[in-house]
């Protein structure tokens, strides 16, 4: 991509503009738009990263099937003049960047203006140092009570320490209910270790 100036603001003798970028699996770049404010294009790429991971949700074993799927999403500012200069890649204490995991995705923190992490986005999926689960791992949970929006079932480790949905489709021949002791595979686990992403087997 062309790293000339866009339409921006002045700072100083500086110009000053941000762009939101998306990097696909095979290693092609894509900009999405660019920006004049910070926290517009924060926007911008997290209404991105919220409807992809709608999709994923939706028919995530099509979706990384596909060369050109996004694998991350980020802001970039201009360091430079009207005339010269380059794009940096903000960290996600600045910039809004999310990173999408075929197995699991996972948000890198980000904390806003007034230096608070931030509380609306969706829970940060990775293995977690204070527990032993793991994403990939086969676990022995009960399921719950709790049902999702769509009518899908919530698990809960036999510990009582993780629990969270479970994506995909009941296997055949079962009929879960709650109380049911089942074998689920661990998706993703959120960084502190108490919320979790099941996958029926």
């Amino acid at each position: 991509m062309s790293s000339s100036a866009f339409s921006s603001g002045r700072f100083g003798s500086r110009h000053v503009s941000f762009r939101v970028v998306c990097l696909h699996a095979n290693g092609t770049t894509s900009l999405l738009k660019v920006c004049t404010r910070l926290d517009e294009a924060n926007f911008v790429a997290r209404q991105f990263a919220d409807a992809h991971l709608a999709k994923l949700r939706v028919d995530r074993a099509l979706i990384v099937l596909d060369a050109e799927r996004p694998r991350s999403v980020h802001v970039q500012r201009w360091n430079g003049d009207v005339v010269s200069g380059t794009w940096e890649t903000l960290n996600g204490q600045v910039g809004y960047c999310f990173e999408f995991l075929d197995r699991a995705p996972q948000r890198k923190r980000q904390r806003d203006r007034d230096g608070q992490v931030s509380r609306h986005h969706a829970p940060a999926f990775a293995q977690s140092s204070e527990t032993s689960v793991a994403s990939g791992t086969i676990v022995e949970a009960v399921l719950l009570e709790r049902r999702t929006r769509k009518g899908g079932w919530f698990a809960e480790l036999i510990d009582g320490k993780v629990s969270g949905p479970i994506t995909g489709t009941v296997p055949p021949g079962l009929n879960p209910a709650p109380g049911q002791r089942v074998s689920l595979k661990v998706c993703g686990v959120q960084r502190d270790g108490r919320f979790a992403q099941f996958a029926w087997r």
